[in-house]
């Protein structure tokens, strides 16, 4: 494992604060993916745009949220 990094949301009017912290591992076919802090796989590490899609939907809030 890769160490995690953290990927932080950077949405204008929105909580400074939001954050997420990814990981690349290998999953159990030994292909290298990006994983979730609560270790479920996002998709494989040679899927970039798969991945900031998925991971830009976790980590920014909705248009009118309270954040």
């Amino acid at each position: 494992m890769l160490s995690p990094t953290r990927v932080r949301a950077c949405v204008p009017n929105t909580h400074v604060g939001l954050a997420e912290i990814i990981k690349i591992m290998p999953d159990e076919g030994e292909v290298l993916s990006f994983y979730w802090s609560w270790d479920e796989r996002i998709c494989p590490a040679s899927d970039i745009d798969g991945a900031v899609a998925s991971i830009k939907h976790v980590v920014t809030p909705p248009l009118h949220s309270a954040f």
